[in-house]
């Protein structure tokens, strides 16, 4: 079945617009027509044409004006300039200025003259754009493997220092060792731009015990209150609270968080009881973090929750 063409004819001879409509139309093919440049290239501009043709000779645009302007708006689309007035000269300008094709009139024979040459520019643009969507198409397979491979390796060191923690932790004797082994990890494989290390003193307390960044790193020995300000409302929940720190006043988060931040709260639990939370700073201000991201935190965060409870049992056994 023949494909169905979108043509343009730009021509100011009323028989040669007929001609054209005819035979196109007995192909199936869509035709637009122009009798000046100047509307040619305008339509050319706003229309999805195939292949535009057009005539050398006209009154108000040459045939070589109306390619150049087709080119500086069109890439995709065929050109064919026909002439009765044909010359080394111009035909050597047209196809430096990017003609596809170059037809003298009169024509002896249309089909083979004019409609195959037609056929084969249309087909030419049809391929480079096929080609084109292909490789873009290619680039984002491309790039979405490279994502998934970024992801994936991070996810892999991110499990296994969960499982080296997991081992570590099992030999902390006390709330520093813990302490310790969750900066370890934190540094070693989850990328962060500053983190915070809270645990459970009673009461509803909690000790900055331990973090990296500058302002956390100052603010080491800290309490917040739960239930007080920003920091303090997250810790009354059992699961991962985001929050937006750019425009927090100072009285609802505490002196030692980071400014213009995004942070992310995550409570280590045990036995339905907070013992302590990560909280976690992005300096891509007012971005939330991934759930991917927080699912890790959160895993990271379960696997410390037990060994703190137990380290302030012992603690309070041996006091």
């Amino acid at each position: 079945m023949e494909t169905s063409l979108r043509l343009l004819v730009i021509d100011d001879e009323e028989l040669m617009l007929s001609l054209f409509e005819a035979v196109m139309a007995e192909h199936g093919h869509a035709l637009a027509t122009a009798r000046s440049g100047r509307e040619g290239v305008e339509i050319a501009r706003t229309g999805q044409f195939d292949v535009v043709i057009c005539d050398i000779k006209m009154p108000d645009m040459t045939g070589l004006q109306v390619l150049e302007a087709v080119r500086a708006t069109t890439g995709d689309v065929g050109v064919v300039l026909i002439t009765g007035y044909a010359s080394v000269e111009t035909a050597i300008e047209a196809l430096r200025l990017g003609a596809d094709a170059y037809l003298l009139k009169p024509f002896e024979n249309f089909e083979r003259d004019v409609l195959g040459v037609i056929k084969r520019t249309a087909q030419k643009y049809r391929l480079k754009r096929e080609n084109a969507r292909l490789a873009a198409e290619l680039n984002e397979a491309n790039e979405h493997l490279k994502r998934t491979n970024h992801e994936y390796r991070r996810t892999l060191a991110h499990l296994t220092t969960q499982q080296q923690m997991a081992a570590m932790l099992s030999n902390a004797a006390d709330a520093p060792a813990v302490v310790r082994i969750v900066e370890q990890a934190l540094e070693g494989s989850f990328e962060t731009d500053a983190c915070a290390i809270l645990v459970a003193q009673g009461g509803g307390r909690f000790e900055l015990a331990g973090g990296s960044g500058p302002a956390v790193q100052r603010g080491r020995g800290a309490t917040v209150q739960a239930g007080e300000g920003l920091l303090g409302s997250a810790l009354l929940k059992l699961w991962p609270t985001q929050l937006d720190l750019r425009d927090a006043p100072r009285d609802e988060r505490e002196p030692w968080m980071p400014e213009g931040m995004a942070a992310v709260v995550v409570p280590c639990v045990a036995a339905g009881a907070v013992a302590g939370a990560l909280v976690v700073f992005s300096a891509d201000a007012g971005r939330l973090f991934e759930p991917g991201t927080v699912g890790l935190y959160n895993i990271l965060a379960a696997q410390v929750g037990a060994p703190l409870a137990l380290a302030r049992l012992g603690q309070g056994a041996a006091s």
